[in-house]
């Protein structure tokens, strides 16, 4: 789904009548996560680190105020680029008005679904991503609904170890590549430098001046091959935001793998379960 599309209206509100086709509790009786301390400023924020990931592909972004105390502390820190400078924390606003605590969650990835998310948009999560809280919460803040299939959805949140199929998620056509998924996925860690027992891609496409290197820890042979594969369906395919807890990257469908990422070792298919229910 095209990024431009998705990102809300500063009026934008809620329907609350419109979250389900049943009975909406009393907001009271809802488990909700913890939503932009100011919306407005927030999500237009974190918009504009999502546009500028995309058309600069593997181009590492904060995108928390934690992330951004880390990285001034940590001059070294891998995850973070030194050119351009990183961002200070004078210029990342408060996002969360408390420390984000949620296990399964990071506050990366919730942000990135309250800027995107609105009530045009479809979208699944996967089994860890299903929690009651996290459903409601998308459902209640965003108005966006739950797909029935994942092949319905603009928008998918999982993480790396259940992205195991990309034939899961609509690619969009020819007379509409932009009807496409975008894929959230959440991984431990990403760098423009190599990490350890994590391969490191060779980039490079529309956005990257020559090439450039990412390395996402956990990334498998597999993932490589859903890269490679995805790209080859240009225009049509699947645009990826990559969330650590702390930083995003993105891998827009036009951006070209080499091969040389790839190992020969290969790695067993398994389909993740994708929820389309609230618990």
């Amino acid at each position: 789904m095209s990024l431009a599309s998705t990102h809300k209206s500063a009026s934008h509100s809620v329907d609350n009548n419109a979250l389900t086709t049943d009975a909406i509790p009393p907001r009271n009786r809802l488990e909700l996560l913890t939503a932009f301390e100011s919306n407005v400023t927030a999500s237009q924020w974190v918009y504009r680190q999502l546009l500028k990931a995309m058309s600069e592909p593997a181009t590492i972004l904060p995108l928390s105020q934690s992330s951004a105390i880390v990285s001034a502390a940590a001059k070294t820190e891998p995850v973070v680029e030194t050119e351009p400078a990183v961002e200070t924390v004078k210029t990342i606003p408060r996002l969360y008005a408390d420390d984000w605590q949620h296990e399964q969650l990071y506050s990366t990835t919730w942000s990135v679904a309250q800027s995107l998310l609105d009530s045009d948009c479809r979208i699944v999560t996967s089994t860890t991503l299903s929690q009651k809280s996290i459903l409601q919460s998308i459902r209640f803040y965003t108005d966006a609904k739950v797909a029935k299939t994942a092949q319905q959805a603009q928008f998918a949140f999982i993480n790396l170890e259940e992205w195991t199929d990309n034939k899961l998620y609509s690619t969009g056509s020819l007379i509409a590549p932009h009807e496409s998924c975008t894929l959230v996925i959440q991984v431990p860690n990403i760098s423009n430098e190599p990490l350890s027992s994590s391969p490191s891609l060779l980039l490079s496409g529309p956005g990257i001046k020559t090439q450039k290197s990412l390395s996402i820890a956990g990334l498998t042979p597999l993932h490589i091959e859903f890269l490679i594969e995805n790209n080859q369906l240009y225009p049509c395919g699947i645009d990826i935001i990559f969330c650590s807890p702390t930083h995003v990257a993105a891998l827009p469908r036009s951006t070209v793998i080499d091969s040389s990422s790839l190992s020969s070792h290969r790695t067993p298919h398994h389909s993740p379960s994708i929820t389309s229910e609230v618990a």
